[in-house]
């Protein structure tokens, strides 16, 4: 099986209220790290490319189903509270799809979108995947969120 299909089937597999968090091969000084992070359900660790990731998004997207990638709009600016507002907004359908792309983000600005779905009642029929989630990051949110969030 190819990692586009595993990636797919791992998509689709993904329930409603988890998290997966995926490596990507274009990013940051993390690109190469053999320490990776992988979804849940998968046993071999594997690299992608994030347009693969937005590709195969739109095409396992349900009907019902938002899709929507969180980063950073501008590098320099982190992102606030209106922006995990407006991100949050963004979601109408019943169920969603969120990717986040973690390497470009720190650790409060994660939280603060994870805070803002809980808060706002959005993460049971969330589907959370963070993109290039550093080992530090993974290990202080895990710890922040255990007894929320399975990680």
């Amino acid at each position: 099986m190819s990692e586009k299909e595993r990636l797919k089937n791992s998509l689709l597999n993904l329930e409603y209220g988890k998290v997966a968090v995926l490596a990507m091969v274009e990013r940051g000084v993390y690109a190469d790290s053999e320490d990776r992070f992988d979804f849940k359900e998968e046993e071999c660790a594997w690299k992608i490319q994030a347009k693969v990731v937005t590709d195969l998004a739109m095409e396992v997207k349900k009907a019902d189903e938002d899709v929507l990638i969180i980063g950073r709009k501008e590098e320099e600016k982190a992102l606030g509270q209106a922006d995990f507002e407006s991100f949050i907004a963004q979601l109408k359908g019943e169920k969603h799809l969120v990717f986040i792309e973690c390497l470009s983000l720190g650790t409060t600005e994660i939280k603060g979108i994870l805070n803002q779905l809980l808060e706002k009642k959005k993460f049971a029929t969330t589907k959370l995947v963070l993109l290039d989630l550093p080992t530090i990051e993974y290990m202080t949110l895990r710890d922040a969120f255990h007894d929320v969030i399975a990680f």
